[in-house]
């Protein structure tokens, strides 16, 4: 009988939103990123500014990501500094290869720090895209995990682990 207990508690809980802050906190700031919750504020906030598929995107960049990020790539490690060169890189050849690329998130789970500031989310879906020239349409899947934390003030990327098998044969290279 416990265990059924127990089950009806995950249940309750995983219908109930993770709120970005605690209550007595939304009450006190006057935010929007507040009443969001932690996945959505990811999904539908932030990836659309620094994902790197149009202009501008580096500015937004800064305003996401923490000066002392960790980051991976596949299987390629990077910091703060390295990744944004990276999405350079990316966005040169996004913009060169492609009539548009974009980021469908399909499915988003967030877990909030106990003290409601930060916490882990975890997002899934798929990149797609038109290649220039042939009209070829490109589509593979994309996953997302990332450590949120409060920093300074901000709610800021502190960790992001980034995998996907757009233009791959499923096989990570370096």
């Amino acid at each position: 009988m416990k265990s059924l207990n127990v089950v009806a508690i995950v249940l309750v809980a995983s219908t109930t939103p993770v709120l970005a802050k605690p209550v007595d906190r939304i009450v006190q700031q006057d935010t929007a990123l507040a009443n969001q919750t932690l996945a959505d504020w990811l999904a539908d906030t932030a990836l659309p500014l620094f994902f790197p598929n149009h202009t501008g995107w580096d500015t937004h960049y800064d305003q996401f990501f923490s000066p002392n990020l960790t980051a991976s790539f596949g299987i390629n490690s990077y910091n703060y500094t390295t990744l944004k060169a990276f999405f350079n890189a990316t966005q040169n050849a996004l913009a060169a290869q492609f009539e548009f690329y974009a980021v469908e998130v399909d499915t988003r789970v967030g877990l909030a720090a106990p003290d409601g500031v930060g916490g882990q989310v975890l997002l899934a879906g798929k990149e797609y895209g038109v290649l220039q020239g042939t009209g070829e349409e490109v589509v593979g899947t994309n996953g997302i995990y990332s450590v949120i934390e409060e920093v300074d003030g901000q709610r800021l990327i502190t960790e992001w682990r980034d995998f996907t098998n757009t233009g791959t044969n499923g096989t990570a290279t370096a």
